[in-house]
């Protein structure tokens, strides 16, 4: 987060002995830069002045993923529009702590599925590009067990596409996190973009990111 303040699961992550690593990889440390700006804007740039240093180093880090988005659109991005998705996608729906994390496991263990994995959603702008090497390096800023949950984590374990929805700047309930406490209805609502006709179309707002 880069406001002061925390919210129910960060104090019983914190009675599990989850402890504040500024190194560590944060949700949204995927995000462009164009992203980051409007979430900064729309929260009024309250950032609390221990956050400071964290909120700048994003200003870099998505400088960053915006550069490396944009070789990707050039070198891959023509292949990745003309990709056609053979099966129509399936989608797990649920609140949190609901056990939607477990079925997502169970379906990803199926070989005839194919699914995102932690990076691919924590980098869904540039991870074609960078897929083969950035994990290898972030390997040690990236923490072992899922604070929340204390259950294991890694970049190449099947993961939620709404780590991708956050760091592609779309509406999701991950960004509340970064401004705790400035809930947002902006931030939070996605099924707002799912209009029937866009459905029927094909024409989600992350279909790229579906096609890659």
């Amino acid at each position: 987060m880069v406001q002061d303040g925390k919210t129910d699961g960060a104090r019983g992550a914190d009675a599990a002995g989850a402890k504040e690593r500024p190194w560590e990889m944060r949700i949204w440390s995927g995000i462009t830069a164009g992203a980051w700006w409007r979430i900064l804007a729309r929260n009024r740039f309250a950032v609390s002045p221990s956050r400071i240093g964290m909120a700048a180093i994003l200003v870099l880090i998505s400088g960053l993923n915006s550069l490396l988005w944009l070789m990707q659109t050039i070198f891959l991005g023509r292949r990745i529009a003309r990709t056609q998705l053979v099966e129509d996608p399936v989608f797990v729906l649920g609140h949190w702590r609901s056990g939607t994390t477990l079925l997502h496991e169970l379906l990803a263990a199926d070989p005839r599925h194919a699914f995102a994995n932690t990076y691919a959603s924590f980098a869904p702008n540039h991870f074609l590009l960078t897929g083969r090497l950035f994990p290898k390096l972030l390997r040690l800023l990236l923490p072992s067990m899922r604070p929340m949950d204390n259950m294991p984590i890694g970049w190449d374990y099947p993961q939620e596409d709404e780590w991708a929805m956050c760091n592609m700047g779309l509406p999701s309930p991950y960004l509340t996190l970064v401004f705790p406490g400035r809930r947002s209805s902006k931030n939070i609502s996605i099924c707002a973009r799912f209009r029937p006709r866009r459905l029927k179309n094909g024409r989600l707002p992350f279909g790229g990111f579906s096609a890659a």
